[in-house]
């Protein structure tokens, strides 16, 4: 069997199971796809219209991406103004987190060794303030309820990681907590880096951020500015559901919008 053709078939193996997985996208971004450096619109590319507002205009784009990747494709960094959010809000509240089972956010990322050491804290991806993969105390950490459970690793500067954020409900159901009709829910929030398990924990969705009624924040707080990443952000992605094997497989090659987004050779 050929090469090109044993790779199909993987890949169409691949799709099949996240298809299975039941995995929903909230928003997918790839550059220049996305967004080419002008004007301040970042194109949700997962068909969910979840387009994000630069905080300013004409970010320029960074020619670099992790090993692999097709040369065309450039990454996004918040030290040159390519920071927003989204217009729509409550993207993962707990409603419809416990109706997918989970959630998911993902992305690759390269630090630059400045900032997000000691006490500073940069957001890569940030849920109205509280569900977050964020950098801070040189680490790459996935967070619930704003800070209240982490999972974290240590990073080194100018080097690519993939890293993923997973929080399964394992099938719990919301409750009252002390957000009112902002409900909790209880399950295991697990973070990946370069598609290795690095740890796995009990954590708690609270209402809180529902509650605050706020997008989603891309390379920034969501609340409306600060914790700018000044990193590279490269294919920032977020989905409701739980990945199977399959479906985290297909995240390592670029998101589940592989077709979209595929690396070079294939």
């Amino acid at each position: 069997m050929g090469k090109k053709c044993f790779i199909g078939m993987v890949v169409l193996g691949l799709m099949a199971g996240a298809a299975q997985a039941a995995v929903t996208p909230v928003l997918e971004y790839s550059f220049p796809a996305s967004y080419d450096g002008t004007g301040s619109t970042v194109t949700d590319l997962s068909g969910a219209g979840n387009d994000v507002t630069l905080d300013g205009a004409d970010a320029p784009l960074v020619d670099d991406r992790p090993l692999g990747f097709d040369s065309s494709l450039m990454s996004l960094t918040g030290s040159s103004g390519g920071h927003g959010a989204t217009a729509a809000i409550d993207l993962l509240d707990n409603t419809s987190v416990a109706a997918a089972g989970g959630f998911i956010m993902d992305c690759w990322t390269k630090w630059d060794g400045v900032y997000g050491t000691g006490g500073d804290i940069r957001k890569l991806i940030d849920y109205a303030g509280t569900e977050a993969l964020r950098v801070t105390q040189s680490q790459i950490q996935f967070i619930l309820s704003d800070g209240a459970s982490v999972l974290g690793m240590d990073i080194v500067p100018d080097t690519w990681y993939h890293v993923t954020g997973v929080f399964d409900t394992q099938g719990n159901s919301p409750y009252a907590g002390a957000y009112g009709a902002d409900l909790d829910i209880d399950g295991v929030m697990s973070l990946y880096v370069n598609d290795v398990l690095v740890g796995s924990q009990p954590g708690t969705k609270t209402g809180f951020g529902d509650s605050l009624d706020r997008s989603i924040g891309l390379n920034r707080w969501a609340g409306g500015g600060g914790d700018y990443f000044q990193g590279l952000n490269f294919n920032p992605s977020v989905y409701q559901g739980v990945p199977e094997p399959a479906t985290m497989l297909l995240l390592g090659l670029g998101g589940l919008g592989l077709m979209r987004r595929r690396r070079k050779g294939h």
